[in-house]
């Protein structure tokens, strides 16, 4: 029984030793600086940023003026990237693109949501999402997935805000975010993109589970635990 509670208490501090550190707010580069290592969201990981250069006739929005904001838990982790109030001089395009990794239990979904964006007189904000199931784009973030799956999700402001995909389900997806903040025929100001996971728990995490609960049923000494602890 004691040899029960050790292993379990190690096996517990282990994993707690070589998790990352807890995502909070900041800016997009202060999350390219976290490297592969990221940081957490519940039981997810979320890492290897990576800013991308986007269209060569199109502005590129310094990574210094991208905030990125986790949300949720375990099984429902989101994460946004916001460029509010940011508006694109008249006549050009101002383009937001990076990538990250996200890791942890099992993914069965994604849902896309474009918010706090203005336009007028035949401007447009509006996006583009790449994801790679259980692998990683090449250095343009958009060709080369090495996993099982690719697709890709659009949103518009004031004509299609949202947008979802079901996954395989893969444990590991790559994410290539592309927003324009496009001042071509009008105005145009850019919002906030929020990336929203279902996710469903490892099979690992009910055996830990359970295993914490026959620990508590044994601890209130039930007649039934009585032969565990001769």
């Amino acid at each position: 029984m004691k040899r029960i509670q050790y292993l379990l208490a190690l096996s517990l501090a282990f994993v707690a030793t070589c998790r990352a550190a807890s995502c909070v707010s900041g800016s997009l580069a202060s999350y390219i600086n976290l490297g592969t290592g990221g940081c957490t969201i519940g039981g997810n990981t979320v890492a290897s940023f990576k800013d991308l250069s986007g269209a060569a006739f199109n502005t590129e929005i310094a990574s210094t003026a991208i905030t990125i904001a986790p949300s949720g838990g375990s099984y429902n982790p989101g994460l946004s990237a916001s460029v509010n109030n940011m508006t694109a001089p008249s006549g050009t395009v101002l383009e937001m693109m990076f990538t990250y990794t996200i890791s942890g239990p099992t993914y069965v979904a994604e849902n896309i949501t474009l918010s706090g964006a203005s336009e007028s007189a035949g401007g447009a904000v509006y996006e583009a999402q790449n994801y790679c199931e259980a692998g990683t784009f090449g250095s343009d973030g958009v060709d080369g997935c090495t996993g099982t799956f690719t697709g890709t999700l659009a949103t518009a402001d004031g004509f299609g805000n949202a947008d979802s995909a079901v996954f395989d389900p893969p444990h590991f997806v790559s994410i290539t975010e592309d927003l324009f903040i496009d001042s071509t025929f009008g105005s145009a100001t850019g919002g906030k993109i929020t990336d929203q996971f279902t996710a469903v728990p490892e099979p690992g995490a009910f055996v830990i589970t359970g295993i914490g609960f026959a620990l508590l049923v044994c601890k209130s000494r039930f007649r039934a635990c009585g032969r565990f602890e001769k």
